[in-house]
């Protein structure tokens, strides 16, 4: 894989997420987005903790002390107190109006509207886009053809709920986008060296980021951890105790980060937002409303025709024999135990959940972060399957994308009704012309709202798969099986 090809392929799947999300945006106004975006104008702007500003326009929001306060880890608002700043001054120059408010009304809602874009590019487009990059390369370097990496990659990027979610301003895609950062440290090149004492401190940081993001990240990053740490072979104790200790080190930052802001807004650094939510009774039961897992929660994300992933993205159906074929072999066992892990650990974490549909989401979006780790055992496999296998799998990746990309298009957004993704809202909706897409609120034609993500995507895919790439990327899939073979 010569480097010219590589920065060349990174560059269209990058330029092809950042515009096909931008133009996606979606949900500015959920409760989720402005309790997270509230934040952060509230500390960049007014110097405070408090959200009372955006209060009345969010369900979702702690109240402690006669004020109300984000209810989420404060890691992407956080992340995204610079960009706000910015977009606030942005905000002076055309004339928007001084208040920060939420609201449908362009006037009174552009200052918001420009934090939350500035949000969402901040850290869920930038953030999926790098990660999707650093797939691609983990999955060539751990054996696959560049062909294959290439297909997995914009999988990834387009036919995952990860797209779904680089959309709006939640925690799912930045906290997934982190943890594949991480889990691609692991794979340092052809000739598979130990990690280095930097290497595994970055990792430490990008981790307890994750956590930062979204809490429920730090079984996930203990196990992507676990993995770094077996890379040293030999075995030498004093060379694992500070390699752990260099993991650990840079995490705390972060650490310090969420027990400062604990301690500032609610008086004690243990004291969880979660703890002082408000209207949701079930949250309250349990360990902050995850319960031991059922059966109807457990069938609803996986395969319910109203919420199940696998309607959503049918591609991630295949990382059960994938992964089942990679357990036998010795070279990629541990990274395949691992993504295995994160899965179910997350697939239990999900239907544990007293909500665990989502609200109205779009398929169950608690479960983000186990797709690359689904998706990762696939890639490996069906380099190895046979022909008919991998046309199938293949198919059925084209099929995800142009059902995730329509999806998102059209509406993420799916009432607690039973009724199915398909024939009970994306084709009434599709039917009737309606988008929530900010761009469709706008007054863009419904054609051009969801025909243009699609020809950004397809033109990304031709550019990356067509046939000037497979005859430039031939030579180089034998070069670099042939440096992973030596």
């Amino acid at each position: 894989m010569t480097a010219a090809y590589r920065w060349r392929t990174d560059i269209i799947l990058f330029v092809a997420f950042c515009l096909t999300t931008v133009w996606c945006v979606n949900a500015p106004l959920n409760p989720n987005s402005v309790t997270r975006v509230g934040l952060s104008h509230a500390v960049a702007i007014h110097g405070q903790l408090n959200i009372d500003e955006v209060a009345p326009y969010t369900i979702d929001k702690a109240h402690w002390n006669g004020h109300y306060y984000c209810d989420k880890t404060p890691g992407i608002s956080i992340l995204c107190i610079p960009a706000v700043y910015v977009a606030d001054k942005l905000a002076n120059l055309v004339g928007a109006a001084p208040a920060f408010v939420p609201v449908k009304n362009a006037g009174a809602g552009l200052r918001y509207g420009l934090s939350a874009l500035a949000c969402l590019i901040a850290t869920s487009i930038l953030f999926a886009a790098a990660a999707v990059i650093l797939f691609r390369r983990s999955i060539f370097l751990a054996g696959a053809s560049e062909r294959t990496a290439d297909i997995a990659a914009l999988t990834l990027a387009f036919g995952t709920p990860l797209f779904i979610w680089s959309t709006a301003v939640f925690g799912h895609a930045t906290s997934t986008a982190l943890l594949v950062m991480a889990f691609s440290l692991y794979w340092t090149g052809p000739d598979q060296r130990q990690l280095s004492s930097r290497r595994y401190a970055l990792a430490g940081f990008i981790l307890s980021l994750a956590a930062l993001v979204e809490l429920t990240a730090v079984p996930a990053a203990a196990m992507i951890g676990l993995l770094l740490l077996s890379k040293q072979t030999p075995l030498q104790w004093d060379r694992l105790g500070l390699n752990a200790l260099a993991m650990l080190a840079a995490g705390l930052p972060a650490a310090a980060v969420l027990l400062l802001y604990n301690s500032l807004a609610f008086g004690s650094p243990f004291h969880l937002g979660y703890a002082s939510v408000e209207g949701f009774a079930g949250m309250k039961s349990g360990f902050f409303g995850i319960n031991v897992p059922t059966w109807e929660a457990l069938w609803g994300i996986t395969f319910s025709s109203d919420r199940g992933l696998f309607w959503v993205s049918p591609i991630l159906l295949f990382s059960i024999p994938a992964i089942a074929a990679l357990l036998r072999r010795s070279s990629v066992k541990l990274p395949v135990a691992t993504c295995l892990g994160i899965a179910i650990y997350y697939l239990l974490l999900n239907g544990g959940y007293h909500y665990w549909n989502g609200g109205y989401s779009l398929g169950p979006r608690h479960l983000t972060p186990a797709t690359p780790f689904l998706l990762f055992p696939i890639a490996l496999w069906m380099d190895r399957a046979g022909r008919t296998t991998r046309v199938i799998v293949t198919a059925t990746a084209v099929l995800s994308i142009l059902i995730t990309v329509v999806c998102t298009s059209v509406s993420f957004v799916v009432t607690d009704d039973g009724k199915s993704i398909f024939l009970g809202h994306l084709l009434p909706n599709f039917t009737r012309g309606h988008s929530d897409l900010v761009l469709a609120t706008l007054h863009v034609p419904f054609v051009i709202v969801v025909i243009v993500p699609l020809v950004v995507v397809a033109g990304a895919a031709f550019l990356i798969l067509g046939p000037l790439s497979s005859r430039r990327g031939d030579k180089q899939i034998a070069l670099g099986t042939g440096a992973l073979a030596r």
